[in-house]
């Protein structure tokens, strides 16, 4: 319990750089710090990792897996294609289409087939898989991938799209708890490691820009300065990632705030007191040089 109340105590004086804690850290053992940000970010690597579980995995999923299922239910029973020589044939007197279910209520076309559709013609239907008369198109939101077929005969009917659906619902059972497995060791170790190599970095970059200003600046304490004044950024780094699920952006925000938190916590470490100090003697130089006058 006390070494919970000491981390909440350190969480509470160093969050925000300030010049009352952070020149302490010039006196303070480096190991003290590099604990505090494991524990910290261990921390914040479990509680995001449950929020983003809690909020998409169990039930978007599960969803997707009966969506994709009942999709290959509704292939035609009576529909047979054929690939042969390079050339769709197809028994059914219509295009094919076999839609699946979004959560939003909404529905996606999965899988289509028209042995009337030629690649020049440019008119292939936006569906995940789409076969026409000479060529396959895989397609997923802006990608789009269009391949002639093989010179092989295969053939695809209600039998094989059964076969096919038990398969991969056994399959998805499966990986669907290995997935999960996978998501709770692998994403706390993904953060855990990227928040390390963050801090690091940044402050290992403003070690070398500061010590083109005074050579007072040591690499070793602007990484455990960097240490402390990484923990805002990545608490905020966290809820925008949840909350604004744009990678990118939300990288480029957390990297900036990091970069301006360690940067006035090096400041405050070392050059606070050094200006306090200055500033009465300043003071007192120009007081004797108007009397002097």
């Amino acid at each position: 319990m006390k070494k919970v109340k000491a981390i909440l105590n350190t969480f509470r004086v160093s969050a925000v750089p300030n010049h009352l804690f952070y020149p302490k850290l010039l006196h303070t053992r480096t190991l003290f710090s590099l604990k505090y940000f494991i524990v910290c970010v261990i921390g914040l690597s479990f509680l995001f990792t449950i929020s983003i579980y809690t909020r998409t995995m169990p039930s978007k999923l599960s969803f997707y897996h009966r969506a994709f299922i009942r999709a290959l239910g509704t292939y035609p029973s009576g529909a047979e294609l054929t690939l042969k020589n390079g050339r769709l044939q197809s028994t059914y007197d219509q295009p094919i289409f076999l839609w699946m279910d979004r959560p939003n209520g909404t529905r996606m076309l999965l899988f289509a087939a028209n042995q009337r559709s030629l690649m020049q013609k440019n008119d292939s239907v936006d569906s995940l898989v789409f076969l026409g008369a000479n060529h396959v198109s895989l397609s997923y939101k802006d990608m789009k991938t269009v391949l002639r077929y093989p010179k092989t005969e295969y053939v695809v009917n209600k039998q094989t799209v059964d076969s096919f659906m038990g398969v991969m619902d056994q399959y998805l059972n499966s990986a669907q708890g290995f997935f999960y497995l996978i998501f709770f060791i692998l994403l706390p170790f993904l953060y855990i490691l990227s928040s390390f190599e963050a801090a690091l970095a940044t402050s290992i970059f403003l070690y070398f820009l500061f010590h083109l200003f005074t050579k007072r600046v040591h690499i070793r304490k602007s990484i455990q300065v960097g240490l402390h004044a990484s923990i805002i950024p990545f608490i905020i780094g966290s809820i925008l990632l949840y909350a604004f699920p744009s990678v990118h952006g939300t990288l480029t925000i957390t990297a900036a705030i990091l970069f301006i938190f360690q940067l006035i916590a090096l400041y405050e470490t070392y050059f606070s007191e050094l200006s306090k100090k200055l500033a009465p003697h300043h003071h007192t130089s120009s007081h004797h040089h108007i009397r002097g006058r």
